[in-house]
């Protein structure tokens, strides 16, 4: 749908962050052009909602009165709403019915086609409505990993939400499934790694201890034991991306290549460079069988060597000789 040039496209982007309440033609222009407002400010914007009308094709869509212009937000059918909708009957199903939970979560994230109001996410008056949306999307991702372990899923789910816990270390409810998840497949080590490096990011960045909800965790994972046969690591699927993986078509060919002729693959770089998405799709595309064993919650004093056994084994191998590991 074409609907103009940025200015017209903020112009909406406005009106929707604002509905069904009315944005007035003074906010509108602030929003717009700040204290440098040209004589031509307010036909401008007339025309801009005029252009809006057509393009959307409706003109009861946007209503105008009281100085200025509102959304009908009954008519528009917003993503943003619909979204919340399906979040929201989502967490109903958790408990009773996690597959059906499932798909109204899947069909809550598929509303997200990129950032909200992308291009205008540092307009001041749009910043409330954007931390709104980016956090029912972070919760309906969260629900949708709840609903997939409590559907049954557990190695299957493990790099959907360790790439969330790693691009979002503070959201205690994802460390939290993640250690349950980890604990369910029998990597107990992991689980509690975990939650050393979470407590001691809480403790670092924001001052404040563990919350309840993790220490609870930490708790079962140290006096509960995991089931008798855990699922092996290796026999995992790739992630359950909801979005292509596009544009790294040379990166993921050279880590194949790698991962033919070397039995082990290290990959490096800054925190959010897509290393995790990488690994996941080069696991699921090589022919023989390989394993993508996380290394972000090691410390120094950590065994890498039993830490990589471990977890192509699932077996505790802390003490084991590197060749017996190997």
């Amino acid at each position: 749908m074409a609907l103009g040039g940025p200015q017209q496209r903020l112009v909406l982007a406005l009106l929707v962050a604002a509905a069904p309440n009315p944005c007035s033609l003074d906010a509108l222009q602030e929003a717009i052009w700040g204290e440098d407002q040209p004589t031509t400010a307010r036909r401008t914007i007339q025309v801009y909602v005029s252009n809006l009308r057509k393009a959307l094709g409706d003109a009861d869509l946007i209503a105008s009165g009281l100085g200025g212009y509102a959304l009908d937000r009954d008519r528009s059918l917003l993503d943003a709403d619909l979204a919340a909708s399906d979040h929201d009957a989502a967490r109903r199903l958790l408990d009773g019915d996690p597959g059906d939970a499932r798909r109204r979560s899947e069909s809550a994230i598929r509303r997200w086609r990129g950032r909200a109001f992308e291009g205008f996410r540092d307009t001041d008056e749009l910043l409330p409505e954007i931390r709104r949306l980016d956090e029912l999307e972070l919760q309906a991702r969260e629900v949708w990993f709840e609903a997939r372990f409590g559907d049954g899923e557990a190695s299957e789910l493990l790099p959907d939400l360790e790439r969330f816990c790693t691009e979002h270390p503070l959201r205690e409810s994802a460390q939290a499934l993640l250690m349950r998840v980890l604990h369910r497949v029998g990597r107990n080590s992991e689980a509690l790694a975990v939650y050393r490096r979470v407590e001691r990011q809480l403790s670092e960045e924001l001052g404040i201890e563990p919350s309840a909800e993790l220490r609870t965790v930490e708790e079962m994972v140290l006096t509960v034991d995991p089931p008798a046969e855990p699922t092996a690591v290796a026999d995992r699927p790739a992630a359950s991306y909801l979005d292509a993986f596009v544009g790294r078509e040379t990166e993921l060919d050279e880590v194949q290549g790698l991962l033919d002729e070397h039995r082990v693959v290290t990959l490096l770089g800054p925190g959010g460079a897509g290393k995790t998405r990488l690994a996941s799709e080069a696991v699921a595309a090589v022919s023989t069988p390989s394993t993508f064993v996380r290394l972000e919650g090691l410390s120094a004093d950590d065994d890498l060597v039993a830490h990589l056994a471990a977890s192509v084994t699932n077996e505790p191998m802390v003490g084991v000789p590197v060749e017996e590991a190997l």
